[in-house]
């Protein structure tokens, strides 16, 4: 068996002008679809709103208060004040929108999906679907959204959607990268960076991202998303692996991957952790997904936590604690 990705490091990174052109049509071509798988994933989760607990423009009730003579007339819950011997008015709670900052992995790791088993999506189909999906709910809610990438507020649309679409698809110049650019990054002050991809990367390098972008973002989301051959590693006899990445070793061969799967997968555990412990660290919220395990819950869950302005106490979510189809994904 040979375990490894389809996408060898020059097709990546020593593109020619045509192949980059080529690229670049291809990924223009699955945006609609991607989309279409997008919106209906959206379709299925209900939208929340970001609400501060003060008096403002908002259309929810917050608390009744004593009048006061600056407060207009028009203000004074008549309902309210008929019960009692004092004058009140009826405040409502202040919705503000912030700006959810999107980015996706498209480095060649992604694209894979393991041999054994059935047929799946790859992690990059996985990871844009999600992305897509939480960006198209955010837009319907009134947040701003943007890729992380570009520059500006935001927006809340069709455009900016597209952007996104083609941000996270993987742009020629984009292919091969690793983690978030944070060279001359800039993030609007009330934003939330939601970053999506394998995350296999040396730890240090995931923590050098991490921090740096938490010093310019309010707040940050990493979700991870591996193949369940990744994780528990089913293959038997000779594997060939081989890394996508530049990393010292370009491959290895195992004689008989059994011997090693007990320690491959406390390595896996390990690296989890540590990304773990980076968030909580940081306030960040952490959630992990397999590519076999059904999509819809964990873009629910994280919506979820990401409009509850308390979630930042609950740093980790773990989809597997409720996905009841273990073996499909949507």
């Amino acid at each position: 068996m040979i375990f490894k990705n389809p996408l060898s490091n020059n097709d990546t990174h020593n593109a020619e002008p045509q192949r980059v052109r080529h690229r670049a049509e291809a990924v223009a071509s699955k945006i609609p679809k991607l989309l279409m798988h997008a919106q209906k994933a959206a379709n299925t989760i209900v939208i929340g709103e970001h609400n501060l607990r003060r008096s403002g423009s908002g259309e929810r009730f917050w608390q009744f208060r004593h009048y006061d003579p600056s407060d207009r007339p028009q203000d004074i819950d008549w309902r309210q004040t008929a019960k009692t011997d004092n004058v009140y008015v009826k405040q409502k709670e202040m919705q503000r929108s912030q700006t959810f900052l999107f980015w996706s992995k498209t480095a060649s790791s992604m694209d894979w999906v393991g041999e054994y088993g059935p047929k799946r999506q790859t992690k990059m189909d996985t990871s844009q679907i999600i992305t897509l999906a939480l960006a198209i709910i955010a837009k319907r809610s009134g947040e701003l959204i943007r890729h992380i990438e570009k520059p500006g507020q935001g927006g809340r649309t069709d455009q900016v959607l597209h952007e996104i679409a083609l941000g996270v698809s993987g742009e020629p110049e984009q292919f091969g990268k690793q983690l978030v650019n944070i060279n001359n990054l800039s993030c609007p002050q009330n934003s939330m960076a939601i970053l999506s991809g394998d995350f296999i990367e040396p730890f240090e390098d995931i923590e050098h991202s991490v921090k740096s972008l938490s010093t310019i973002v309010r707040k940050g989301t990493i979700i991870q998303i591996l193949d369940p051959n990744e994780v528990e590693l089913p293959y038997t006899g000779r594997v060939d692996f081989q890394s996508p990445m530049d990393m010292h070793i370009d491959h290895q061969n195992i004689d008989n991957v059994r011997d090693i799967r007990t320690t491959y997968e406390e390595r896996i555990r390990l690296h989890q952790k540590h990304i773990k412990d980076l968030c909580r660290a940081t306030g960040w919220l952490y959630f992990f997904h397999r590519t076999d395990w059904p999509i819809t819950p964990t873009i629910s869950k994280i919506w979820q936590y990401l409009i509850d302005e308390n979630s930042m106490n609950r740093s980790e979510f773990d989809p597997s604690q409720h996905a009841s189809q273990k073996g499909y994904s949507e």
